[in-house]
């Protein structure tokens, strides 16, 4: 690999030693050499720090704080903006200033792989330690001493600037007087719009926008439902490439990407103005991170590699869910019919859903709901189920029936409890509910006894966590301990319930929506959400969301793909579950007339919860497929799962025939209509001993095998049958489909065993 320096350089003149000469002249020359060496100086402190990598050029002018990232090979523009932390202050109880810094170069040190700068500003000094990483940059700590009095922090931004007196007579807005300074030809945030699920943007659709990138901010419009918040992070680019930008660490302060007029900056909210100042000395753990790629993904790809861990969790939390909110929702409360579905449809887990409490967070089985609780959970365990309940994180409906008062709730300024729903919609406050409060170490006692009771009086095995987004933003509230606000209120509930349910089982599965590796330690099962905000197209939401769900398997965590709503959609969900994990079934068992589910529907499920990949942590493999651009939205044609060092485990086909180039053996696929092919140990689907095969659709299928298989099985709901039509020649295996509209809908698929 070549060195990080070969490919790093910061502008420095190396002085010689003077010649010899008579005692003038030996003046003379030390003096044109002091001159020479104070001109070396002076550009030194007007350095560029450049890094060229991956196909890339990042120059960072750092007396003006202006970076710029560029194609190496045609100087095309990528992405510029400010990299230096800037401060907005209310100073000594009255006016609000932005506090910018500047390179104090005489304390600064430089070298080829990074640094440390010393900058200079109005109310402090702050050292900032920075490095480059493969195809990035990471600005490891920021450290900065206050002066006194202690001005208060309303936010901290990475990428803006003061307005010049020109740029002043332009904006649509003087509220502040600086404005963000990140320029791209647009953005990708996963799933930030929804009803159609949108992730890509160019800069000029947007006016003043706020993406919520952590846990606060509405979970609707212009962020999807729950799945994937948490990410941290954004990306800017275009054509020439693009740049994920996030942070390293879970912040202390409201995380969001702030768009002002197609220009960007990442914000922290902390309102200190409200709260009250900190301490004179603050430390930023790797509050930037940058890097770059190709493709949007393939830069959120690198910056989740370099952060937090990519060692997969236990792929014991991979498992077959069967979710009640399908049937709750409708307030169908029949759990051993549900129990009954979820069995014939050979799920391993069914989740209990909002609806089987009292109230939201009470913990207290709701006997109107479900009459006999103990024996509905006793028929569960019955049926060979593992067990599974929904719990909210944050809400509480009636705080005093469990035992809370205000102490132990966020509360604003006026000292009142704060109430909070999805969308923070003042007209449906009758609607909301009380937020707790983890600086409260009652409310912590609530969260922990709540969780070991359902567990050990249920015997349960996951817990769905939920409502630790779409928080109260620290414009109304904080927690009243320091340490336990912005990104960190929710990442501590989740840390709270999660250590306490491991204490009673440590192979508990922990549920949750966030793709971020820096949550690892608190969850271990990714879900997608339900798609509830998918609007009319729900194969093309779930199909995103896949794209991003990728990022998240990559780095270890076990995940759950969940259904949609709509039966008649659920084929296409499960071409993109097979890749994913395990499937997730959030659908009413039947259809909305109250006819029966069609035997079509039935079997194709029920082969993925039969045949779904257990191995926790993969790649993608793209082949046909898009990762998304600014030209269009994450779509799936042919795309598989890479596991144990490039092993081609999962591939579904679907479209048109076409040529698969990316994987030996894949260009020789021959098919009609829509597949799912899954090996089922631990070779690929060309060297398996055993290969689930799952048609869609009528057609027929050629792919290359490493030998003739010894006999095709036909798998039905209750019977498995060898099956006659297939042939094989040259190295190919072709099988075909049974004609008949009856044999085809009863089957779950194929077994080629060799």
């Amino acid at each position: 690999m070549k060195n990080i320096s070969d490919n790093v350089a910061v502008s420095q003149v190396k002085a010689s030693k003077p010649p010899g000469g008579s005692r003038q002249t030996c003046i003379h020359r030390l003096l044109l050499l002091v001159a020479i060496v104070l001109s070396a100086i002076q550009m030194a402190w007007a350095a560029e720090w450049k890094y060229v990598r991956e196909g890339y050029t990042f120059r960072w002018d750092l007396d003006s704080d202006h970076a710029t990232l560029v194609r190496t090979d045609n100087k095309q523009r990528v992405w510029e903006g400010g990299v230096l932390p800037a401060f907005w202050l209310r100073v000594h109880d009255r006016s609000y200033e932005l506090d910018a810094g500047k390179v104090d170069w005489s304390r600064s040190q430089l070298g080829p792989q990074g640094g440390k700068l010393t900058a200079n500003y109005r109310y402090g000094r702050a050292q900032i330690q920075f490095r480059a990483l493969a195809n990035g940059i990471s600005f490891d700590s920021v450290h900065m001493e206050w002066a006194h009095p202690v001005p208060e922090i309303v936010d901290v931004y990475f990428g803006v600037s003061r307005l010049t007196d020109r740029q002043r007579r332009t904006v649509a807005s003087l509220e502040r007087p600086f404005w963000p300074n990140w320029q791209a030809e647009g953005y990708a945030i996963p799933s930030a719009k929804s009803s159609p699920v949108l992730s890509f943007f160019r800069a000029s659709v947007f006016g003043n926008t706020e993406f919520p990138l952590g846990t606060f901010n509405t979970s609707g419009q212009l962020y999807a439902a729950a799945f994937p918040r948490p990410i941290y992070a954004g990306a800017m680019g275009g054509d020439a490439g693009w740049v994920a930008l996030g942070a390293g660490d879970i912040p202390d302060g409201a995380m969001y990407l702030q768009v002002r007029a197609m220009c960007g900056a990442l914000r922290y909210g902390y309102r200190e103005d409200l709260w009250g100042a900190g301490p004179d000395r603050r430390e930023w753990q790797l509050p930037l991170v940058l890097q770059w790629g190709k493709t949007a993904w393939d830069a959120y790809a690198s910056l989740f590699a370099s952060i937090g861990d990519g060692l997969p969790v236990s792929a014991v939390h991979q498992k077959a869910h069967w979710n009640s909110w399908g049937d709750f929702q409708k307030e169908d409360y029949n759990v051993r019919e549900i129990a009954d579905v979820a069995k014939s449809f050979d799920a391993e887990e069914l989740t209990l859903d909002m609806g089987w409490e009292t109230f939201e967070s009470s913990g207290i089985p709701n006997h109107q709901h479900i009459p006999d609780f103990e024996g509905a959970i006793s028929y569960i365990h019955a049926k060979g189920l593992d067990l599974g309940f929904w719990q909210s994180l944050t809400w509480v409906k009636d705080p005093a029936a469990v035992g809370l008062s205000d102490a132990d709730l966020l509360c604003g300024a006026d000292g009142k409890p704060r109430l909070n729903n999805n969308f923070h919609n003042p007209f449906w406050s009758d609607s909301s509910y009380f937020v707790l409060d983890p600086s409260s170490d009652r409310a912590q006692q609530f969260l922990r006894e709540r969780t070991r009771r359902t567990l050990q009086t249920t015997g349960a095995k996951l817990l769905k966590l939920d409502f630790a987004y779409a928080l109260p933003p620290p414009d109304v509230a904080v927690p009243r301990k320091r340490a336990m606000r912005g990104e960190r209120y929710a990442y501590t509930l989740l840390k709270i319930v999660g250590d306490a349910a491991r204490e009673v089982d440590p192979d508990v599965t922990l549920q949750y929506y966030g793709i971020s590796p820096l949550l690892k330690g608190v969850y271990n099962l990714v879900a997608l959400d339900d798609l509830a905000d998918a609007g009319n197209d729900e194969p093309g939401g779930h199909a995103q969301w896949s794209v991003w769900a990728a990022l998240a398997g990559m780095r270890g965590f076990a995940l759950m793909a969940s259904s949609g709503y709509d039966w008649h959609s659920d084929p296409e969900i499960l071409l993109d579950t097979a890749v994913l994990g395990a499937p997730g079934t959030v659908l009413h068992r039947s259809l909305p007339d109250g006819s029966k589910v069609p035997d079509y529907f039935v079997t194709r499920r029920r082969a993925l919860n039969r045949w779904y990949r257990r191995q926790v942590g993969w790649q993608p493999l793209w082949l046909n497929s898009s990762k998304g651009s600014l030209e269009g939205e994450p779509s799936l044609k042919c795309w598989g799962r890479l596991e144990d060092g490039g092993k081609l485990t999962v591939l579904t086909l679907r479209g048109a025939q076409s040529r698969l180039d990316g994987y030996s053996g894949a260009e020789r696929l021959r098919w009609s209509g829509r597949w799912a092919l899954i090996s089922q140990d631990s070779g690929d689907i060309f060297r398996t001993k055993r290969l689930a095969v799952i048609p869609f659709d009528f057609g027929s299928l050629s792919f290359a095998r490493r030998i003739r298989p010894s006999r095709v099985l036909a798998v039905h709901a209750d019977a498995t049958m060898e099956y006659a039509n297939w042939k094989w020649g040259d190295g190919l295996l072709t099988i075909g489909t049974p004609p008949a509209q009856q044999d085809f809908d009863a089957l779950l698929g194929f077994l080629v065993e060799d």
